[in-house]
């Protein structure tokens, strides 16, 4: 895909096309000295040695107040602020996001057995079936092509449940992951959010949002965290995504859905005596996060438009995507094209697949200008044919 072609295709062709001071006046300040450009996670990735540095740094700039049991402290802190990011009432730390999303559905859906939930979302692929193991819920699928479903296949598969068992006791709950990462970060329409949820509420039915990296639905759509959260009555989101903490997550609701969380999470072995080396970093990279990944985008958009005019790479957008693109080509060889990157200019680049080069874009491209970017780019195709 050429210019003209990636300038039109997904959720890239809603963002401001920016050519000027942002990535060519001079490189934009660097955000610690550890940092290093990577094309593989969603975020900034801290080695060990960076991990301790970086607490160091942020007790030395702020201090860091400890928590005890993931009360007070630093994680207390982190818990206000996304009650305000995602306008709800209560939040509350989880040692996982696989935590976050099952004991929410089994609180939302109360007495009744089944929540409804994507075929593709991690919920249903990824978190071991504890829903059933665990928790004593059945997960519905709903099976599309898309990475999404609509209202109508909503009403149709519940309409098979209702016809189709004996002892059917209703539906409790019903999630929505967003973005999608079994879809490469396609993000899900806000209408079509807005008509799900409107049924579910219509109907008694409560709704999750597994949002582990609603941020980067955020700034590729324009669409508020706030705004996404509104719709639903929790929802998660990742600490490590790219928060670049060691592991956590957060868990936002009304007071009656959250203050029975403590509880669940003893019994099952997620309280620890001390989260604050999490929440710490977290809270640390939250602060400016919205504006940094607006810039973040605004890079990322005309980095990719410049290596679409490079004769030796191609760009294959993602519609309807956040974050992930990928690069192909017919002229160099690929593999050698990103162990170069990371060898002799410390880009961290993903090994390709099916010849084809995933890459994530993150604001750790922001350590470096475009035209340095570029020139890394120019230097790894020469030395990969």
């Amino acid at each position: 895909m050429k210019r003209r072609e990636f300038i039109s295709v997904g959720s890239l062709a809603t963002v401001p096309l920016f050519t000027g001071s942002l990535v060519h006046a001079k490189a934009p300040e660097k955000i610690s000295e550890e940092s290093s450009v990577n094309f593989v996670w969603d975020g900034f990735f801290l080695e060990p040695k960076n991990y301790i540095h970086k607490l160091q740094e942020i007790e030395a700039q702020s201090g860091i107040q400890a928590d005890f049991y993931s009360a007070g402290g630093v994680v207390k802190e982190l818990e206000e602020k996304f009650c305000d990011i995602t306008g709800k009432e209560a939040a509350v730390y989880m040692p996982s996001g696989t935590m976050a999303n099952e004991l929410s559905l089994r609180i939302l859906c109360g007495s009744k057995t089944k929540a409804i939930v994507h075929d593709q979302s991690h919920i249903f692929r990824d978190e071991g079936d504890s829903a059933q193991a665990i928790h004593n819920k059945r997960l519905v699928p709903i099976i599309t092509d898309k990475h999404f479903f609509t209202v109508d296949d909503l009403k149709a598969r519940i309409q098979a449940l209702e016809k189709g068992e004996v002892f059917y006791d209703g539906l409790g709950a019903i999630s929505v992951e967003n973005p999608v990462r079994r879809h490469y970060g396609k993000s899900v329409n806000l209408e079509h959010i807005k008509s799900v949820t409107d049924y579910a509420r219509d109907h008694g039915i409560k709704t999750h949002l597994d949002g582990a990296r609603i941020h980067l639905a955020s700034a590729w759509s324009g669409i508020s965290v706030k705004e996404y959260s509104s719709h639903f009555d929790t929802v998660y989101i990742s600490l490590y995504k790219y928060l670049s903490a060691a592991g956590g997550a957060i868990l936002c609701g009304d007071h009656h859905t959250i203050d029975q969380m403590s509880h669940f999470i003893k019994i099952l072995g997620g309280t620890t005596f001390s989260s604050w080396t999490n929440a710490a970093v977290a809270n640390h990279f939250l602060d400016g996060l919205d504006q940094r990944l607006l810039e973040t985008v605004e890079q990322s958009t005309d980095l990719l438009l410049q290596v679409t005019d490079l004769d030796e790479l191609e760009v294959r957008s993602i519609p309807e995507g956040t974050n992930v693109a990928f690069l192909t080509s017919k002229q160099i060889d690929l593999k050698t094209f990103a162990v170069e990157m990371q060898a002799s200019h410390g880009i961290r680049m993903r090994s390709p697949i099916n010849e084809e080069l995933e890459i994530h874009l993150n604001e750790s491209i922001r350590t470096q200008s475009n035209p340095e970017l570029l020139s890394s780019f120019k230097s790894s195709i020469l030395k990969s044919k």
